[in-house]
This record gives C-alpha cells, structure tokens and sequence, in this order.
C-alpha cells in the first residue's frame, strides 16, 4: 500500500492506493458493481483494474495480487458474475476512451 492516490473515474483521491501486479496503475477504491458505490477493499475483494483490466484480489495481507485459475474456479457463481460484469464493464469503457 503506498501513500496518497487517484480513482481515474472520479478524479477522487484519498491517501491510500494498491498498485496493480500486473500494470503497477494506482488503485485506491473499488467500485461494487451490484450498487455503484466505492468502498475501501478488504482481503477477499476481487476485482478488475482500471488501467490494464487484470483480475486481482486482496491477499490476507491487504496486498493486491492477480487472480490466479485455481481461485477464481473457486468462486461462487455470484462471484464469477460480478467479476464477468466489472470486466464487462471496464472493456466498455476503454471502447469509448479509444484505447
């Protein structure tokens, strides 16, 4: 956890973020996908970055970590929708950005 942070969506900032494993982008709230609002994650939160759209999740350590095969085939059907959904919905917005 670094200090100090941006959410791109909302131009918000806070003083915490993680850094994406596999981009190293700053991330400093999750967005739930079922009510729209951010919310500080916890270990066990699973989610999609904003800049490459890697599938990570919160470690017991309060790290960010990629999702790897054999948990995410762990998850619940619940789960594996909201993170389809949050994928869904970062792809869409990187349509419109052009990138």
């Amino acid at each position: 956890m670094g200090l100090g942070g941006n959410v791109p969506a909302t131009e918000e900032t806070n003083g915490d973020y993680l850094n994406c494993p596999n981009c190293g982008g700053q991330l400093d709230n999750h967005l739930a996908v079922n009510t729209g609002e951010l919310f500080k994650p916890a270990p066990g939160d699973i989610g999609i970055c904003w800049y490459c759209g890697s599938r990570n999740m919160i470690d017991g350590e309060g790290r960010l970590v990629e999702l790897d095969k054999e948990t995410e085939t762990r998850l619940s059907e619940h789960e594996k929708n909201l993170l389809q959904q949050a994928w869904e919905r970062w792809n869409e917005k990187q349509s419109i950005r052009g990138s």
